[in-house]
């Protein structure tokens, strides 16, 4: 039961995560913006694979799948904090110095 539940939430998951990452790649980005913009594309691109080996692994008993999902939401993590990082230090960027 377990198992058809993560696996039935999962086909709704994924679809979403890729809308989300097809929304994110319809648009022009400013040149300023790219670094961001790709990075969000990237914890995305992380995201969606990672459902969809935990969801294999789920379903089949993979612990490999389920060691591969565990890795990809990390990485995933990681990319989504480089984002934040990066916006929380943007105002540093234009700060005007004093001499």
């Amino acid at each position: 039961m377990g198992s058809e539940m993560c696996i039935r939430d999962s086909n709704k998951i994924v679809p979403t995560y890729q809308d989300w990452y097809n929304y994110l790649q319809s648009y022009q980005i400013p040149t300023g913006a790219r670094h961001l913009h790709e990075l969000r594309m990237e914890s995305t691109t992380y995201t969606i694979q990672a459902w969809k080996a935990y969801a294999i692994g789920i379903q089949d008993n993979k612990p490999k799948d389920l060691a591969k999902a565990e890795r990809l939401h990390r990485k995933a993590m990681e990319t989504e904090q480089k984002v934040t990082d990066t916006i929380n230090n943007m105002p540093a960027l234009f700060m005007p110095t004093v001499d």
